[in-house]
Parts: structure tokens; C-alpha cells; sequence
């Protein structure tokens, strides 16, 4: 597993630029649920691949939001 994404958001970010964007808290708990629950990896496949799509999707407006700064 290459480990969860991270679910920090830098400080310098500022808060107008986040404003409405997902930023995964909940699908990252379920994830680390699952893991807890399950102890391996192999039985979180879907928590992985939904926090990864988030995790992407929320980087690529969080950079198209600040280049349009």
C-alpha cells in the first residue's frame, strides 16, 4: 500500500480559496476504519481508490483556484 493521502492543508492556503472544496475528512476516517477493522489492506480497496479520487479531484481545484489568483 503507498499509505493514505494526506489530509493536511498547508496554512499558507488561504481560506477563500478552499471555500467549498471537499477536502476528503470523512472519506480519509472511513478509510483509516477500514484498516483498523480489518487490520490488512487487501479488505479496503474501495476506501482506497474513493480517498485517492478525492485526494485528486480536491488538489486539482485546489491549484486551478490559485493559479487563477
Amino acid at each position: 500500500m503507498r499509505g493514505p493521502t494526506s489530509p493536511v492543508i498547508p496554512k499558507e492556503i488561504a481560506s477563500h480559496v478552499l471555500e467549498g472544496v471537499e477536502l476528503c475528512d470523512g472519506i480519509l476516517r472511513n478509510l483509516f476504519l477500514c484498516l483498523e477493522i480489518n487490520v490488512i489492506e487487501p479488505f479496503c480497496q474501495d476506501e482506497i481508490v474513493l480517498d485517492r479520487q478525492c485526494a485528486e479531484k480536491r488538489d486539482k481545484e485546489i491549484r486551478e483556484r490559485m493559479q487563477d489568483m
